[in-house]
This record gives C-alpha cells, sequence and structure tokens, in this order.
C-alpha cells in the first residue's frame, strides 16, 4: 500500500468512563477481563476491523462497512450492560463511543510496521467520542446515512442536535444510535 490510497472507512472510537479512577488492583481483570472480551468482539464475523488498536482504556477500529462499525458499537455497549463490572474490578465500567464515516489515506505505518489510517476523518471521529453521553454511542451525520443505508434499515439513529467538537474541530449535526432493529 502506497500513502496515496485513499479509501471511505468507517471509525469507531471508544473510551470507558472513569478509567483513572479505578484502583491500581482492577488493571489486571481490566486486562483479562475487559480487554480479551472487547478482543473477542472485534474478532466475530460481522465486526471484524481492518485495524485496532487500544492506548490504555480506549479503543480504535477502523472497518470497511459503517454496518460493521455500528454492529460493534453495539456489541460493545451490551458487553458492558450485560456484566457485573462492579464484582470484577470493584466499579462499574460505561462507555462513550463515536462513529464517524469518510475518506481516510491508508499506508504502511513505518515506526510500529503495521498498516494505518490517517486523515481529517479520522480526527473527527476521535472528536466524536467525548461528546458522547456515558453508556451511548453518538454518530456523525455522513455514518448515520451510510449505516441506514447499508444496513438496510437495521440501525435507529436519533438525532441529538448540532453539536461542537473538542479542539475547535467544528459543528456538527449528532445522531445518537439507540438500537439494532
Amino acid at each position: 500500500m502506497n500513502a496515496d490510497s485513499i479509501f471511505i472507512r468507517s471509525m469507531l472510537f471508544a473510551d470507558v468512563v472513569g478509567f483513572s479512577k479505578l484502583p491500581d488492583s482492577a488493571y489486571p481483570a481490566f486486562l483479562s477481563e475487559f480487554l480479551v472480551r472487547a478482543a473477542a468482539i472485534l474478532d466475530s464475523d460481522g465486526h471484524k476491523p481492518l485495524l485496532r488498536n487500544t492506548w490504555g482504556d480506549a479503543i480504535f477500529a477502523v472497518f470497511t462497512t459503517p454496518r460493521e462499525a455500528a454492529n460493534a458499537a453495539l456489541a460493545l455497549q451490551t458487553l458492558i450492560a450485560g456484566t457485573d463490572w462492579s464484582a470484577k474490578l470493584g466499579s462499574p465500567l460505561k462507555l462513550r463511543i463515536g462513529l464517524h464515516a469518510g475518506p481516510v489515506y491508508q499506508g504502511q505505518d513505518a515506526v510500529t510496521g503495521t498498516p494505518n489510517f490517517i486523515g481529517r476523518h479520522i480526527n473527527l471521529a476521535a472528536r466524536l467520542e467525548p461528546i458522547a453521553e456515558e453508556g451511548h454511542v453518538y454518530a456523525s451525520g455522513e455514518f448515520a446515512a451510510l449505516a441506514t443505508l447499508d444496513g438496510h434499515g437495521e440501525f435507529q439513529f436519533d438525532y441529538v442536535g448540532q453539536r461542537p467538537l473538542p479542539k475547535g474541530a467544528g459543528v456538527i449535526p449528532v445522531y445518537r444510535l439507540t438500537c439494532q432493529r
């Protein structure tokens, strides 16, 4: 792949709310329970990303289709809701998830030696996650439109409103992915 390969891709950014307040004793269980289960979701058919990465408690994934990204986001939220994290970690867990779709550059990361995706739309996707409410999946208008087409009516998006993004990234229409039909 060369650096001028550009594709329309769907991006997911997820963050564990309040992770920095977990006690040190919770980290081993977080690694062996939450991240192992999140990896299993990302490895399953129907939402296998082209790229996945973590930064502590954050998950970043790039998918070929918005349907894959939406299904992964819903599966991650189901994982959180269906597990007694207080018993495992000493604290409940909630995720904020942001979804966006747009043109990105795909190339080889010379530092890690792995495929990578970069571009303005990756940055925009990263700005959606921090504005999402705890326990919710927020999506850009572009993602909601493409997922609606790609999912053949499988997903429902509720309009949240025009929202300012962090770091001066602009104001965009935002939708909440509320369910899988």
